[in-house]
């Protein structure tokens, strides 16, 4: 964005009403109090007062998934958070509303699928096909060995380690 390379960022929160997620219609307040408890993560980076800033300015836009179709996303960067918990045909949809000069992110961890729906058709396990297709060339993955959060939190590695299921961490 400083280099005005990109307009906007785009953060989507798995989260809203489409198949196999929740619903947040029925929440009181405006989009942006419907989302913000699912942004936890751009909270604790950014802090409330740089979020609406930049909503303010246009820089950020935090879309529910119930309300991508029709969307086309061009000169932005795109990132998915929790994608764990998305299926194939989610990452499709998230997918085909990439334009040009832009770029997608998808944010999560297979060992912290939250739903037995997500584990048999999970979106970001099928997403790493993508290595293996004539698409490869736009396609890249980065995994972090180990939780970086603290001493503590690296107990839900090793309790994962010793008993082999996931852990929410």
């Amino acid at each position: 964005m400083e280099k005005n390379n990109i307009r906007k960022i785009i953060y989507i929160p798995n989260n809203a009403y489409v198949a196999n997620s929740m619903e947040i219609g029925m929440l009181p307040g405006d989009s942006l109090d419907k989302t913000l408890p699912l942004v936890g993560p751009l909270l604790d980076f950014l802090g409330i007062d740089e979020i609406n800033r930049m909503i303010s300015s246009e820089q950020l836009e935090i879309i529910p998934m119930a309300y991508l179709r029709g969307r086309n996303f061009e000169d932005s960067i795109v990132i998915v958070n929790e994608a764990q918990n998305l299926d194939s045909d989610h990452v499709k949809l998230l997918l085909g509303r990439i334009g040009n000069n832009s770029r997608i992110f998808f944010d999560g961890s297979t060992h912290q699928i939250d739903s037995d729906i997500f584990k048999n058709k999970n979106g970001l396990k099928t997403l790493l096909n993508v290595s293996e297709s004539p698409y490869k060339d736009l396609f890249a993955t980065v995994e972090l060995k180990s939780i970086e959060r603290s001493r503590t939190a690296r107990i839900a590695d090793y309790l994962d380690s010793i008993d082999g299921t996931s852990v929410n961490s």
